[in-house]
């Protein structure tokens, strides 16, 4: 999966690959605490890390979107950007690494274990949040006219 071997730096380019059900199945089979080979000299490096950052820095830049062009967005666009950010997937892939560490003060002993897939989907069916939020998300890129960008060092330079 590309989004993968791409370590999600530009989750926008690979929007109908990551919001399917198949990619969240394909993330049944990464370990949350795993990290990418090339990072693993990163003190604390984790999948379930990598996502809530991602997650809060896109949370952040729907906020600066808002605060910024609040009054020349349209509506539509303005409700989208609210629906995303008070989306309860929005709030699963902030809280994956806190919700490893809650996990692991609860007794669990399988952490190694411990997929994406299962951390982010729980006990819910891909339908119920990871789709319609990833939907919903690529609906917005489409109606600002995001397009893919180049990866950045976002995540190189954290550690």
């Amino acid at each position: 999966m590309q989004a993968i071997d791409e370590r999600l730096y530009t989750p926008i380019a690979h929007l109908e690959e990551i919001g399917s059900d198949s990619f969240l199945q394909y993330l049944d089979t990464v370990k949350a605490l795993d990290c990418p080979s090339d990072l693993a000299d990163r003190p604390g490096c984790t999948w379930a890390g990598m996502i809530s950052i991602a997650a809060w820095r896109g949370d952040r830049m729907l906020r600066d979107v808002t605060t910024r062009y609040a009054e020349v967005l349209d509506p539509q666009t303005l409700q989208l950007i609210q629906t995303l950010r008070s989306h309860k997937m929005f709030d699963i892939l902030k809280v994956a690494e806190m919700n490893v560490e809650t996990n692991r003060q609860m007794g669990q002993e399988d952490l190694d274990e411990m997929s994406i897939g299962w951390l982010l989907r729980g006990p819910h069916e891909a339908s119920d949040y990871y789709i319609p939020f990833f939907t919903d998300l690529r609906a917005l890129a489409e109606k600002l006219g995001i397009k893919p960008e180049e990866p950045d060092s976002f995540f190189l330079e954290k550690g």
